[in-house]
């Protein structure tokens, strides 16, 4: 393991059991994230992340979310109950939050953590929200979702 621990194989624990991959720190390509949304996301389209560390790969998201059940929000937001303390981006703090952005008829690209995923899928499969994975990494858990009140605006082109 230490001897290739620079491999993509080892890094990502590519064909490690889930037993032993247990016994690493789980990691996700997140540079391949930022280089993506840096490539497709158009301006006045929205980006939200819950993962700190994209903001060292792609800075211009929009807000950082916590999901209601995120036992984060003490460590993660400032005193204001609306910064983020390591990125200093506006926080959306639960789907409520969420809402209002998904409504106004923007694309919204979302980058979570698996937990934080699940729990947005279901809301928006309870809200009617169409959602696709538009870039699913080779390594870890760390795709990236398009989100939308309606298909039209899935299927729209981007703005330019």
């Amino acid at each position: 393991h230490i001897a290739h621990v620079d491999s993509a194989d080892i890094n990502f624990r590519v064909g490690m059991s889930a037993v032993r991959a247990a016994h690493y720190y789980p990691r996700g390509d997140i540079r391949s994230v930022g280089q993506w949304l840096a490539t497709h996301v158009r301006p006045g389209e929205v980006v939200i992340t819950g993962i700190p560390s994209l903001e060292q790969y792609y800075g211009g998201f929009d807000y950082f979310f916590l999901d209601e059940e995120d036992l984060r929000y003490e460590a993660y937001v400032c005193q204001d109950g609306k910064t983020e303390r390591w990125t200093n981006h506006p926080v959306l703090y639960g789907e409520r939050a969420l809402k209002p952005i998904v409504a106004s008829g923007r694309r919204v690209y979302a980058s979570l953590y698996p937990d934080d995923e699940d729990r947005l899928l279901a809301v928006a499969q309870s809200e009617g929200w169409s959602v696709s994975r538009v870039r699913t990494s080779g390594y870890g858990q760390t795709d990236v979702l398009l989100i939308a009140a309606n298909a039209g605006v899935m299927n729209a082109p981007s703005a330019e």
